[in-house]
């Protein structure tokens, strides 16, 4: 019955909530006891995942710039630089 599911999803929901809630005042606790340098945390779903996209020498020209030559300027100057957020990740 859809009334059910519909009780099912909100009550997963507030445990989301409550969750996210709790889980970042233990995470800003443990911050402030520690002196900590951290200034993020990330939630994902357990069914997600992240991936670093750091720069390999010789990728080439970016696909999202599109032929751009400003675009395409832009990305050189910060990968050269290390500006470019992707130089930022390091070497794995």
């Amino acid at each position: 019955d859809s009334s059910h599911g519909q009780a099912l999803l909100n009550e997963h929901r507030m445990r989301q909530r409550e969750f996210y809630s709790n889980c970042l005042k233990q995470l800003t606790s443990e911050w402030i006891q520690d002196h900590s340098n951290a200034k993020w945390a990330l939630f994902i779903d357990v069914d997600e995942y992240l991936s670093f996209n750091h720069y390999e020498e010789g990728e080439g020209k970016p696909s999202h710039c599109r032929g751009d030559a400003t675009c395409i300027h832009d990305f050189d100057e910060g990968i050269k630089n290390g500006t470019h957020y992707r130089k930022r990740f390091g070497e794995f």
